[in-house]
């Protein structure tokens, strides 16, 4: 079995950190959204872990893809610049 930072390794750059950062922002949505649900009403605190939990999956994704497309193209460029 492949440890996280190996299959984190075969991944291109961009769909590392959209992977990262989905799951980490879903991941402190889910918390939240927990949290928020028994402190209002528990016995709805697993939707509002998903309540919480989706849109943040959805931010983390496209921050994530705007990184990674970011940090593709910062190496790209320092690349080509260390050609000439």
């Amino acid at each position: 079995m492949r440890t996280v930072r190996t299959y984190l390794g075969s991944l291109g750059l961009r769909e590392a950190w959209t992977l990262v950062l989905t799951l980490g922002f879903a991941s402190v949505g889910a918390v939240g959204g927990l949290v928020r649900g028994l402190d209002v009403h528990p016995p709805t605190a697993g939707f509002a872990m998903f309540e919480v939990g989706a849109p943040a999956a959805l931010v983390g994704a496209v921050l994530g893809s705007l990184i990674g497309t970011l940090a593709v193209a910062t190496r790209n460029r320092r690349h080509r610049l260390e050609q000439h």
